[in-house]
């Protein structure tokens, strides 16, 4: 359970290029946003500032009520799918779902018990084994969504990460997605330049457009 805010979030590289300027939000457990906009409109660096994969010029991310604006991104209890997947490519598809666990020194049972349960909603069970060099791009989504799951984060942040599919797979992959987030308590940002997509998604969601 979480309550993602941003407050007058700016992020300036030059005073003519300001991708982000002074955007506030909230997103509460159990909602979706999508953040829509053509390339270059802020859409990522917003995402990588709420990740704390960029610091930004100025403004505030809360989680829960907490400024989490200064903390390292593996403090902050945010998991983050991109749009090249971020596999590592010498680990199997199981080995890279837990790696994130291992690190926490979580016990192995519960992280057994976790990707199992992962796996067996996004049909993964058969692949456990395979390395990303051995997967499709559907494929390698899965696994990718799946060591964003596994963590149990208090905020999800997507960024593109249908991009890379064909049409008929980024379909396919998309109803996934909504069934898989529709059981999630935590709130979800979600980046993408597709209109459709960004409709598709957002059902009783939202939506919020950046020029």
């Amino acid at each position: 359970m979480a309550i993602l805010e941003l407050k007058n979030l700016n992020k300036t590289y030059s005073p003519t290029s300001i991708p982000v300027k002074d955007l506030s939000l909230t997103v509460r457990d159990d909602e979706f946003l999508t953040l829509l906009g053509p390339s270059g409109c802020g859409k990522s660096t917003t995402l990588r500032a709420i990740a704390g994969l960029d610091q930004p010029t100025r403004g505030q991310v809360l989680v829960d009520g907490h400024d989490v604006t200064r903390m390292r991104p593996g403090d902050r209890n945010m998991a983050m799918v991109f749009q090249s997947y971020a596999l590592y490519p010498h680990m199997n598809a199981e080995a890279n779902i837990a790696a994130s666990l291992r690190l926490k020194q979580i016990d192995a049972g519960e992280i057994m018990g976790r990707v199992r349960a992962v796996s067996a909603k996004l049909g993964l069970d058969e692949l456990l084994d395979r390395k990303p060099g051995q997967l499709s791009g559907g494929q390698r989504q899965r696994v990718a969504l799946a060591r964003a799951l596994v963590r149990q984060p208090a905020v999800f942040l997507l960024d593109e990460p249908l991009s890379n599919l064909d049409a008929l797979l980024r379909e396919q992959v998309r109803a996934e997605l909504k069934q898989i987030f529709e059981a999630q308590a935590a709130p979800v940002v979600y980046v993408t330049h597709d209109q459709t997509e960004a409709m598709t998604l957002r059902r009783r969601w939202r939506c919020y457009a950046m020029a």
